[in-house]
């Protein structure tokens, strides 16, 4: 509701010269008081509110918060391995190739290790849903691994390789090891899931969880804020529709002014409103995290078991296999709509 509020009261603003752009990047002791009234108000709140909006709109929001971070963790991937390439090509240090190289030697070692120890812990006989995901997420790495050095495909992006795949991959075996540690244990197939009564296994896995979670959200809101709203945005030209930067006449009268320049003067940076969407969708995805995607198992009366549900495990499981899908596109559109520019 915080960024809801401040997403409508930005509508619109499209440079600091309006007159609610102080909304945005002033006033942060009244944004803590509003922040800290709505936390306070939400205790009273009944909790068939909370019901419903678990159902429903959390529970949606979250989930497209999901394709935003992994068409984000995608663009990350063809950016970091073109920066090192730019670095190589015009710096011609060898150090920079080494790094490319030994960085995507190191992410598809991880991987098959990983995807071995998936094998040996969480698939033994009887376990077939087991195999069945990590059999799949073999096949679909092996395949985004081929298309990401086939011939059309490199012709069609030189710059494509097995550095963005090596990281692609990493991430989906990482949330398919993710998605096994937390199966849930049943009568049927309590030996599936042999890591689900290590208390050193699962404290390890809801550090690491929490660290990559924080991370990822920190990176998708930012990014996702500036980006996406420039490629929703983006005219024939493939400019963003709000200029960055003004005339030159405009420029040179900013420059002579005493005060500090402001650099929104003109048009903003990205859009205020946007950004307070991703944010929206951001805290719905972290309300999804702690309450297993809104379905709950109790160990005891005291204890609540966060991350242990099928529902948490078929999200990573999906987003695991949609990345990589994902990635896949973004190798084989360029070959397919030739006629379009995408790079």
């Amino acid at each position: 509701m915080f960024h809801i509020i401040l997403g409508l009261l930005v509508y619109g603003v499209e440079d600091s010269r309006h007159s609610r752009a102080g909304i945005q990047n002033k006033g942060w002791g009244l944004k803590l008081l509003l922040w800290l009234a709505l936390v306070v108000v939400s205790f009273f709140i009944p909790n068939q509110f909370f019901i419903v909006w678990g159902n429903y709109i959390a529970l949606i929001g979250g989930a497209i918060f999901v394709v935003f971070q992994l068409i984000l963790l995608i663009d990350f991937a063809h950016s970091w391995s073109e920066e090192c390439l730019r670095k190589i090509e015009i710096e011609q240090k060898d150090h920079w190739k080494y790094f490319l190289v030994g960085s995507t030697l190191f992410l598809y070692l991880a991987s098959l290790v990983l995807i071995i120890l998936a094998y040996v812990f969480f698939s033994s006989a009887g376990c077939s849903l087991n195999q069945f995901i990590i059999t799949t997420n073999l096949v679909l790495n092996i395949l985004a691994t081929v298309l990401s050095v086939h011939p059309r495909i490199q012709d069609a992006n030189p710059r494509s390789g097995l550095a963005q795949s090596s990281f692609m991959i990493i991430y989906s075996t990482y949330l398919i090891s993710s998605a096994l540690t937390n199966e849930p244990i049943t009568p049927d197939n309590s030996q599936c899931n042999p890591l689900s009564q290590a208390a050193g296994t699962r404290t390890t896995t809801i550090v690491m969880g929490a660290l990559f979670t924080f991370f990822a959200i920190v990176y998708s809101t930012s990014s996702a804020a500036v980006q996406g709203h420039s490629l929703m945005t983006s005219d024939s030209t493939g400019e963003g529709s709000v200029p960055l930067l003004g005339s030159e006449a405009q420029q040179s009268s900013d420059d002579s002014d005493d005060t500090p320049a402001d650099d929104e003067k003109f048009g903003v940076h990205y859009s205020y409103s946007f950004y307070h969407l991703v944010f929206c969708l951001a805290s719905m995805y972290v309300a999804m995290l702690l309450t297993n995607w809104n379905t709950f198992q109790t160990q005891d009366s005291t204890i609540i078991v966060i991350g242990r549900s099928l529902a948490s495990l078929w999200v990573k499981v999906a987003s695991s296999w949609v990345c990589l899908l994902l990635y896949v596109w973004t190798l084989v559109a360029p070959v397919l709509i030739p006629d379009r520019e995408w790079y």
